[in-house]
């Protein structure tokens, strides 16, 4: 079966019919001039009908190569160039505050889709935590399908409270250890944080050295204001978790754990306020980031054959050249 490399350069073949009807034309108008000035007895070679039909057929055949014809199979190594990257988002009941507009999870979701699209062609994951760590979509080049999974993230589908960041790094270091990896080629890894500081779990130092120690950079981001805001008991909700003798249990951001990460992982902390700041820098930041080889794939594909149509073009226009008329 034959396949068009080109297809969309079809358009072109609506210039045909004129180039044809001008070619007749020329030639009409060619022979008209001969047969006044020469005496045809005299000439050898000389095909005005065929040279045309040559003439013609050399000009359709330069149009179906544009259109590039391919058939049967060429198998080629494609090499992936790019970064892995996995975005590991807080998702406790304090991203639900709403001291950033209209909640710290909501902006974290609006800006993160930003830095996806514009990371288009890197293998991106989201890894997304509470007192555990949970994989909302594995390491893909797919962003449209990452795109939709960060989407449908809410704080109300985990049962799991509280927040541990080591829980979620530690699920970061082991999708990465579960990725396939070339021989003897070193991969371009990063983990994104995305959180508020709030962390009521376990030490998390030794996570960040062993992610270290596999080459993963760790960059944090921190969401929330230093007035934070109350806690609602779910997204949207006007009311709010009780300290106890009943006030409104308050989230402010915590500076501390993200400058501690950016300190321990040499990476810059990026910050989400209610300024209006985006995450732009840190895109650039993910972009700098050398692109490796991370994934090599076989494709099979129709191999092109616009070569035969452009060489027989070719052999007809000589041929034409050749019936000019020559004087005995």
């Amino acid at each position: 079966m034959i396949e068009w490399a080109n297809f969309s350069d079809i358009w072109w073949l609506a210039g045909l019919p004129v180039l044809l009807a001008l070619l007749l034309l020329i030639q009409y108008r060619s022979e008209k001039v001969f047969q006044h000035w020469f005496n045809r007895n005299q000439y050898g070679r000389h095909h005005p009908v065929t040279r045309y039909f040559l003439t013609a057929g050399a000009l359709c055949l330069v149009f179906v190569a544009i259109l590039g014809p391919a058939w049967g199979n060429a198998s080629r190594e494609v090499n992936i160039m790019g970064r892995e990257i996995y975005f590991l988002l807080d998702v406790s009941a304090s991203m639900n505050c709403r001291d950033i507009k209209p909640s710290r999870l909501a902006r974290a979701k609006q800006e993160l889709a930003k830095v996806i699209q514009a990371l288009k062609g890197d293998k991106m994951g989201l890894v997304v935590y509470t007192s555990q760590g949970f994989v909302q979509c594995p390491l893909t080049t797919d962003s449209q399908l990452l795109t939709t999974l960060l989407q449908i993230v809410e704080t109300r589908q985990f049962s799991n409270t509280g927040t541990d960041l080591r829980a979620g790094l530690s699920r970061c270091l082991e999708r990465f250890a579960s990725e396939p990896r070339i021989e003897g080629k070193k991969v371009s890894r990063a983990v994104v944080v995305i959180t508020d500081g709030e962390d009521f779990g376990d030490k998390y130092t030794s996570v960040l050295l062993r992610l270290e120690n596999q080459g993963v950079k760790v960059i944090p981001v921190a969401i929330g204001t230093s007035g934070g805001a109350p806690v609602p008991l779910d997204s949207g909700s006007d009311q709010y978790f009780q300290e106890t003798g009943g006030k409104p249990a308050y989230s402010r951001v915590n500076p501390e754990t993200v400058n501690a990460i950016a300190a321990q992982s040499g990476e810059p902390a990026f910050i989400l306020d209610q300024s209006g700041a985006s995450l732009s820098k840190l895109t650039q930041h993910l972009q700098n980031l050398p692109a490796t080889l991370v994934d090599q794939r076989t494709e099979n594909l129709a191999s092109n054959r616009y070569q035969w149509f452009l060489g027989l073009a070719i052999v007809l226009s000589l041929i034409s050249m050749y019936l000019l008329p020559v004087r005995k």
